[in-house]
């Protein structure tokens, strides 16, 4: 699994996740708390085994599940536009936990993100 996250304007993150052929594009439009989002996820993840975070857009929104089982993680990303269409899966990977937070933090502190 091969992760980025960018910035396409200073208000809006974008993350690029591919896995071997497959590439898929997860955003949001309010970059400091998506990326403070993300890092809390992984924390709890990290602590309590499970952490999650909404990334949300105009037309709907990100969601971001993380499931820790010793050192491996499952990560499950969804798209909503609503109640009515519910949650679509957009991308589901495990790898190493280790590997994919630091990964997560290196990306986030690139982006010079002010996260608390």
């Amino acid at each position: 699994m091969d992760l980025s996250i960018e910035r396409d304007t200073p208000d809006r993150l974008v993350c690029t996740l591919r896995e071997g052929p497959r590439s898929v594009v997860l955003t949001s439009s309010d970059a400091e708390a998506a990326a403070a989002d993300l890092l809390a996820a992984i924390d709890s993840a990290a602590v309590t085994g499970y952490g999650e975070c909404l990334w949300q857009e105009a037309a709907g929104d990100y969601r971001w599940m993380f499931k820790r089982t010793g050192s491996h993680v499952t990560v499950a990303t969804l798209w909503s536009t609503g109640t009515l269409t519910g949650w679509q899966n957009v991308l589901q990977f495990d790898m190493e936990f280790a590997a994919l937070a630091d990964r997560v933090r290196a990306e986030i502190a690139r982006l010079g993100a002010h996260v608390p």
